[in-house]
This record gives C-alpha cells, structure tokens and sequence, in this order.
C-alpha cells in the first residue's frame, strides 16, 4: 500500500513535462509545414517569371504590361 502513495507523489512534475513534449511537437508541425509553404510559395513564384518572360519575348504580352 505504501508503494502506492510513493508513486503518486512522484507524477508532480508529469503534467509540465507533458505539455514541454506537446509544445516541442507544435513546434516541429509548425516548422515542417512552414518549410512546405515556403518551396510551394517559391515554385510558384517562378513559374510565374518563366511564364511572363516567355510572353515578353514572344511578344504575346498584353499591352498594358508595357504601360508605366
């Protein structure tokens, strides 16, 4: 019975400890899809340039592209 309320006195710092490993979880979740978001965001913005500097070399631009 004594080893009962030797192991319940021993859970006092469980709950801090759990939520340190639920942050540092977060943390790498966050950080992986922030790496995602940022080659996604980059891919798209070349496709972009390779799109427009094609139609500016071919002259299929729209006018308005060549407005001030």
């Amino acid at each position: 019975m004594k080893k009962t309320i030797r192991n319940s006195k021993n859970q006092s710092g469980q709950a801090v400890l759990e939520y340190i490993l639920l942050l540092s979880i977060l943390v790498l979740g966050a950080s992986a899809l922030s790496k995602g978001l940022a080659v996604a965001w980059e891919q798209g913005i070349l496709s972009f340039g390779k799109t427009l500097e094609r139609s500016i070399k071919t002259g299929r631009a729209p006018f308005s592209a060549w407005k001030e």
